[in-house]
């Protein structure tokens, strides 16, 4: 579970003894009982020691098996970010059918731009809402909401009759993932296993490149169809993946988020769905777990009630707070400038102007783009525990800058020398 202060002491339930506990430190916590003059110092109590007595000596994610099941189930969660994997490498696809450049009036310049930031524009509008969503109707039903819009921007793309209703379209579609971005990794983050949440909520990035492979497929896929359907149906088909995360949440498979529902005083419901998922049911063995989560859970929404009567002026009273504000924009910055928006909107020109104008070469170059970045997303997630956040942070700016580097040379050596090379050029193909 994430570190935690507290000022008040809550009750755990060890043994059938009530211990009161204080937070130290991030894995030490000090409990003594007041049961006679000879007090005895009882075991320290931690989330790890806790772990232990539940797990025994295994780590294995897919043991036992209803943590199998959450995993899975929070799986199913992760494919909500997918839309705009799909949209990015969708777009890319669209621009290389004829039949959709004709009928958009050949977009070029500022006009392509702006459909290629459709998904941008419409997640802007929802920064407004999304968190205030969230917290009023919960997750569950947030995405629910979210997915619903979604589908309502995806019909109106995929049955658009000009530029301007295939732009609201996506406007659309990007409000809707906007919300899903709120409300997603905050339900997969406060319903995950504590060994696993970091491993999860990485996973639901990585699931924006399995939305990327798919887009990529489903575009080769239309190739060979004629007329406007050759864009419609790809279009049409970015409902998939959220209507499979809808089925799942109105058959009611993934419980709502336990924090939530202990924010608005459901906390015997909030227990259950801890001590079912989390302990399998076992009070004897799992209940110390989930009287450890839900005392964690209470603390932090306490501290929250404090931190909401400060105003966003606090942020740059301070020197330190100030400094904080130029971290957070700077990395916000850095992570939106990796470059990745050049590939991905603009693969097709690209493409274009190192002489490949096949469309089945420039379809097939884009999957393989998106599976090669899925696999490297995969690996990272999945190693994510291992490493320091600011050393993986900063290895991979050095190795992004090294790429760009070597990239920019190569760039200008190709424009200065117009060499077509056997390996990207018309003749290899």
């Amino acid at each position: 579970m994430p570190p935690f202060e507290s000022s008040k002491k809550k009750s755990v339930s060890i043994s059938s003894e009530v211990v009161k506990t204080r937070k130290i430190s991030e894995s030490e916590t000090v409990s003594a009982t007041g049961s006679s003059s000879n007090e005895q110092q009882e075991p320290v109590v931690t989330l790890q020691s806790v772990l232990l007595k539940y797990e025994g000596s295994t780590s294995n994610p897919f043991k036992p098996l209803f943590i199998l099941k959450l995993n899975l189930l929070l799986m199913m969660v992760c494919l909500s970010s997918s839309t705009m994997g799909y949209s990015s490498v969708l777009m890319n696809a669209l621009q290389g059918f004829t039949e959709w450049t004709d009928y958009m009036g050949n977009p070029q310049g500022a006009v392509l731009g702006a459909i290629n930031s459709y998904m941008f524009f419409g997640t802007l509008l929802s920064f407004s809402c999304a968190s205030q969503l969230s917290d009023k109707l919960g997750r569950q039903r947030s995405m629910l909401l979210s997915n619903f819009i979604l589908f309502v921007g995806c019909g109106l793309q995929s049955g658009a009759v000009n530029y301007a209703m295939f732009l609201i379209g996506g406007i659309i579609i990007g409000l809707a993932n906007g919300i899903t971005m709120v409300a997603g990794p905050t339900l997969i983050s406060e319903l995950s296993y504590p060994k696993f949440r970091q491993v999860m909520t990485t996973c639901f990035n990585t699931c924006w490149f399995f939305g990327g492979v798919f887009g990529g497929w489903i575009g080769y896929g239309c190739k060979n169809i004629h007329g406007s359907w050759r864009w419609r149906v790809p279009t049409l088909c970015a409902v998939v993946l959220p209507g499979i995360v809808t089925c799942i949440l109105l058959l009611g498979l993934i419980p709502e988020s336990p924090r939530w529902l202990v924010s608005i005083g459901q906390e015997d419901e909030a227990q259950a769905i801890l001590m079912k998922y989390h302990a399998g049911g076992n009070v004897d063995v799992g209940g110390p777990l989930v009287e450890f989560e839900m005392g964690e859970i209470r603390r932090n929404i306490e501290a929250e009630k404090i931190a909401n009567k400060f105003s966003y002026s606090d942020l740059f009273k301070t020197p330190a707070n100030r400094k904080r504000m130029f971290i957070l924009i700077w990395l916000s910055t850095v992570m939106q400038m990796s470059g990745n928006s050049l590939i991905t909107y603009y693969l097709n020109k690209v493409l274009e102007s190192v002489g490949m104008t096949e469309l089945d070469q420039k379809l097939l170059v884009n999957v393989g783009i998106q599976i090669f970045n899925y696999f490297i997303s995969l690996i990272v997630a999945f190693t994510v525990d291992r490493f320091k956040r600011k050393t993986m942070f900063l290895t991979s700016v050095a190795i992004m800058l090294i790429t760009y580097i070597t990239l920019t040379i190569l760039s200008a050596i190709n424009q200065n020398t117009e060499v077509k090379t056997n390996h990207w050029g018309k003749e290899s193909w």
